[in-house]
């Protein structure tokens, strides 16, 4: 039964997403969201390494982790969250505007962030798509609907995240991946969440979104 509802909904989401994603796409570089005070993330199940620049603080006691997006603000000029890139912010019913404010965030100091974790860059990035897909889950729960959408994104971001980070947000290619992570997706091994206790306490963050000027 759920195979068969998983199919039902990609077909949904291929019918919304065909029309619908070329208008985003188009509106999606005008997109900006502001952080507009600290935003601590429910416990990650991993022993990371303490850590603090301007954009995060990671606090460990050697089994699990707690991490702080600090605040920042978005402009025109020096964007930091446009949303879900190159996809739509809510999708079904599903919103990843809170798991795109820490994953763009994350995204923007990859590098940096793998060095003081003692991680290869491809663990890093795999870190951050798990936390997204993580927050996304705290956020809107984890009917079987936002478990099959979560994993439509999630898998995007693993097959292309690297590359669109690298394209600085600016592949077209974006589009066939996301119509690919649609296809493909039927729910066989959705993700799962790294938060302990499915994310319990989990607060939104305090995220405005910044008009045109």
């Amino acid at each position: 039964m759920e195979a068969a509802e998983a199919t039902a909904l990609a077909k949904k989401a291929l019918k919304i997403v065909v029309p619908y994603i070329k208008a985003e796409l188009r509106k999606d570089k005008a997109n900006r969201y502001s952080l507009k005070s600290d935003w601590t993330l429910p416990v990650v199940k991993k022993p990371l390494r303490d850590f603090e620049n301007e954009a995060f603080e990671i606090v460990t006691d050697g089994k699990v982790s707690v991490i702080t997006v600090k605040a920042f603000d978005s402009t025109k000029e020096e964007n930091h969250c446009d949303g879900a890139s190159c996809a739509p912010d809510v999708f079904l019913g599903v919103d990843f505007r809170p798991g795109a404010c820490f994953h763009d965030r994350w995204y923007e100091y990859w590098e940096e962030l793998a060095e003081a974790l003692g991680l290869t860059l491809k663990e890093c990035r795999k870190l951050g798509d798990e936390i997204f897909a993580s927050i996304n889950y705290a956020e809107n729960g984890m009917s079987f609907k936002v478990k099959v959408v979560n994993t439509i994104y999630f898998r995007a971001v693993r097959l292309f995240g690297g590359f669109y980070h690298s394209a600085k947000r600016g592949g077209k290619a974006v589009l066939a991946v996301v119509l690919m992570a649609l296809c493909l997706s039927g729910c066989a091994g959705c993700v799962g969440t790294i938060f302990d206790d499915d994310g319990a306490g989990y607060t939104p963050p305090d995220l405005e979104k910044v008009l045109e000027d």
